[in-house]
């Protein structure tokens, strides 16, 4: 057993003293069976019941079953079954739902796994997990924003090699923009549109975390915030700039005019060959290729700003959460440490196509070229503390829409969204 997995196993030993009165008594970790574990999740189930089969190959006292859950009902689901105290055992929540689900999970508390053990260990979006009252979750895999470009079309305009900074998108846009008097026939990148963006949210957010405002952060009270508007002593306020560089790209009177509302979604004018560069998840890439198996198209790292000191891009980091409804503390922490050794993350890795959550994992650089990139975006992946999903995603598309539209200045924009963002913090 690794250091990693005794400092883990001290976990159940320490839960299982505060929470005696809530929890069943703890019968050891070396029992000779193991109760089973329900985990919910919305993976794949036949990704799953492919990594349980050879976990259990490795160790016969693995025991875990995997419900798969439709990722629009989860929630609801969750509760419900809580409610009625038949819910999971343990759960796997993405990084946007662990705050409002807070009061269901049991954290594991930093003196029995340290806040430097677990940086050590996972990779830094993997922060997002850890709170005042301790871990929330341990990062499985992550889900980074990476850019897609259309070889053909960038050869065409007669440029070598897609952008490493968003100065470098600027000056390609005009050449890859075409248009029919004002209609667009073919578009550089999807910027500055909202309903047929896709990932416009994440997009934004990845902008406004790389212009240096972290959205949301729990400051010195200790009580998460909105700060979406704040300047953190930039010369100009973060959130204005990223969003006069996304808006920008839906002003017919700019130069890098390239996107506007009476356009097809990114995703599909991406796949149809009329669009140079698609914002999108790593986990894209298979649909991409199957729908259309003749493009012509490369992976890259997103687009940088020219200050950047430490690169980033929008993750989405999925992580093991144990529930208060757990039944066999001793059996669930024990399943979950067979579920979360390298070697499983390893395997379900291979089996996502996503990179795994754990440093020395993504240490090892894989050969498959794409696979490459996704492992150096999950590496610089970051996101933040999403109070409401739903309702940030309205927030960020009011902030947008009321300024190509011309109803609202930047500024105002901006601290507009801050107060909407602030109003959905509980």
């Amino acid at each position: 057993m690794s250091k990693f997995q005794v400092v883990l196993m001290a976990v159940f030993i320490f839960i299982i003293i505060v929470a005696v009165a809530t929890f069943a008594l703890f019968k050891g970790s070396d029992t000779a069976k193991r109760n089973q574990t329900v985990l919910w999740g919305t993976l794949n189930s036949v990704q799953m019941t492919t990594l349980f089969n050879k976990i259990t190959q490795a160790d016969d006292k693995f025991s875990m079953v995997y419900v798969e859950k439709r990722p629009e009902s989860f929630e609801s689901d969750l509760i419900e079954a809580l409610a009625a105290g038949a819910g999971p055992d343990a759960v796997l929540l993405p990084q946007d739902l662990i705050y409002r689900n807070a009061n269901k999970l049991i954290p594991i508390p930093y003196t029995s796994l340290s806040e430097r053990s677990f940086k050590d260990t996972y990779l830094s979006e993997g922060e997002l997990f850890l709170s005042t009252n301790g871990i929330t979750a341990l990062p499985l895999t992550v889900d980074p924003l990476v850019l897609y470009w259309n070889r053909t079309l960038l050869t065409n305009a007669g440029i070598a090699a897609p952008p490493a900074t968003w100065t470098e998108l600027l000056a390609m846009t005009p050449k890859l923009v075409v248009k029919n008097n004002t209609i667009i026939t073919q578009a550089a990148i999807s910027f500055g549109g909202y309903e047929n963006t896709t990932n416009a949210k994440e997009i934004l957010s990845a902008l406004l975390l790389q212009a240096g405002t972290p959205i949301t952060n729990y400051g010195d009270t200790g009580i998460l915030q909105s700060v979406l508007g704040d300047r953190f002593n930039y010369a100009l306020t973060p959130a204005e700039e990223a969003l006069r560089f996304y808006t920008g790209f839906a002003d017919p009177q700019k130069p890098n005019y390239s996107w506007n509302p009476s356009l097809p979604t990114a995703r599909s004018y991406f796949v149809s060959g009329d669009l140079a560069f698609y914002v999108g998840f790593a986990s894209e890439l298979k649909d991409i290729r199957d729908r259309n198996p003749n493009l012509d198209f490369d992976v890259s790292i997103l687009p940088q700003t020219d200050k950047t000191l430490a690169r980033q891009t929008f993750g989405r980091v999925l992580g093991l959460a144990f529930t208060k409804n757990l039944h066999d503390m001793a059996s669930t922490f024990a399943n979950a440490l067979d579920l979360t050794s390298t070697d499983s993350l390893k395997l379900l890795s291979e089996l996502t196509s996503l990179p795994p959550g754990r440093r020395d994992l993504l240490s090892v650089r894989p050969a498959d070229p794409y696979l490459s990139v996704f492992y150096d975006s999950a590496l610089m992946s970051r996101g933040w503390i999403d109070p409401d999903r739903e309702g940030s995603d309205t927030v960020f598309k009011n902030m947008v829409k009321s300024v190509t539209s011309g109803r609202a200045r930047i500024s105002e924009a901006v601290n507009q969204a801050t107060a909407e963002l602030g109003s959905l913090i509980k």
